[in-house]
């Protein structure tokens, strides 16, 4: 019994810890993971009505590459690339109605990463988005964790 116990307190803190319950309407895909991010994360068209975002493990100095193509003649976007690690944006751009943005980036916190769209046009637009992590290592989820995070609150306590 005391096992089953801890085992699963420390799946839900390791749960919290990656953000699973802060907005979960929000998310479009699953927060949660039990392995660093690798491989082609999205690749899709999707339609923002007011804003959605992609949340990502990352180890430090994996490459990332985004590629977001603005699909209506009438949008815009604010898109930014957050850091929770390190608590700041790492990309922040405008994407206005037909155009395109590619950023290729080498990481370099590991921890969880957020992709946050916001459509500042008001209706709902399209983006086709293409989203590719390169390999993160061997050691599957310890190389995209910093121990501190989950002793760390939202407040920076």
């Amino acid at each position: 019994m005391p096992i089953g116990f801890l085992t699963l307190a420390g799946f839900l803190a390791l749960a919290d810890a990656e953000g699973v319950w802060s907005d979960p309407n929000g998310h479009l895909n699953n927060p949660f993971t039990l392995a660093c991010s690798s491989g082609v994360l999205a690749d899709r068209t999707i339609v923002i009505g007011q804003d959605g975002e992609y949340n990502w493990m990352f180890a430090k100095g994996q490459n990332l590459n985004i590629t977001i193509n603005s699909l209506d003649s009438v949008s815009s976007f604010h898109i930014i690339l957050f850091s929770w690690h390190s608590a700041r944006v790492f990309q922040d751009t405008v994407l206005s109605s037909g155009q395109s943005l590619e950023w290729n980036l080498l990481l370099p916190d590991s921890g969880r990463w957020q992709l946050e769209i916001l459509n500042l046009s008001g209706l709902g637009n399209s983006l086709q988005i293409h989203v590719v992590a390169g390999y993160s290592g061997n050691l599957g989820l310890l190389n995209c964790v910093n121990p501190g995070d989950l002793f760390k609150s939202d407040n920076g306590d």
